[in-house]
């Protein structure tokens, strides 16, 4: 269950475009309103995955211990739970 970026295959090569919506930053979220899925528990590292987890039902921001990044903040504002590692 990972969304990743995707494209046509032929003779075992990657081909063509990249399928669209690609799956980073609001396009998270535009790929799963396609498939019909709202996600219990969104995990994110960056500020390209603040659309997926304001999306989600529960968030959770993980990030080095010493981190202060756009995400973080917002993650704070929001009472989301941020992991340090």
């Amino acid at each position: 269950r990972v969304i990743g970026v995707t494209c046509d295959v032929l003779e075992g090569a990657l081909v063509g475009p990249v399928h669209e919506p690609v799956p980073c930053g609001p396009g998270k979220v535009a790929w799963l309103k396609q498939k019909g899925v709202h996600p219990a528990l969104a995990v994110g590292n960056g500020d390209l995955d603040f659309d997926m987890l304001a999306l989600a039902e529960e968030a959770l921001v993980v990030t080095p211990p010493d981190a202060v990044n756009q995400l973080v903040r917002e993650g704070r504002a929001r009472g989301w739970p941020i992991l340090t590692a």
